[in-house]
């Protein structure tokens, strides 16, 4: 489980720890995972460090590095992205079939009518981006919120994020892209 966090969100990812955090099975690896754009990839604990940019636009530079890291240093049938603003029911998590699957979450067709071509309004570090999304809601995505990817969709995530992310601002539906429309290489 890889929950995105950072460090002005300190309080959201201790609140994880005090509550489904400990109840969690050992079988399961959490990671918060943090930006550190110029310094080296660095496990330490539950955090996970890595060479990317920290701010809410470049989010999908976040998810693909944690997707490429993932791939290279652990063993996993299933990982599942989150964020630190979630609550996982920890029940319905653990059994939850999903077999068969490569790409699972609560999928939306369109935005929120009212927030979805500015839901990054207010999030950006960069004011820059601060201008209402122009691209196109072409399929159903899983909100980022949380979805679980198997190894396989992550192996093709990584691939095509790779010369992707730059164009995308909505991690969530960057893979969607990459992922739900096939497995073409």
């Amino acid at each position: 489980i890889g929950i995105l966090t950072c460090e002005k969100n300190k309080v959201r990812a201790d609140g994880i720890r005090n509550s489904w955090l400990k109840l969690i099975p050992q079988n399961y690896r959490v990671l918060f995972i943090h930006g550190r754009p110029g310094q080296p990839d660095e496990l330490t604990g539950d955090c996970l460090y890595l060479n990317c940019p920290e701010s809410y636009e470049m989010l999908p530079q976040k998810v693909h590095a944690f997707l490429k890291y993932s791939l290279q240093h652990f063993e996993y049938d299933y990982l599942f992205k989150t964020d630190d603003d979630t609550y996982l029911d920890l029940e319905r998590f653990i059994a939850f079939d999903r077999q068969g699957a490569d790409y699972i979450g609560q999928f939306r067709e369109q935005p929120l009518p009212y927030s979805g071509r500015t839901w990054h309004y207010g999030k950006c570090t960069d004011k820059t981006y601060e201008k209402p999304y122009e691209g196109a809601f072409v399929c159903p995505w899983a909100t980022g919120g949380g979805y679980f990817l198997s190894r396989r969709a992550a192996e093709v995530a990584v691939e095509k994020t790779s010369r992707t992310f730059a164009n995308s601002l909505f991690e969530d539906m960057m893979i969607e892209r990459m992922v739900a429309r096939g497995y073409e290489r």
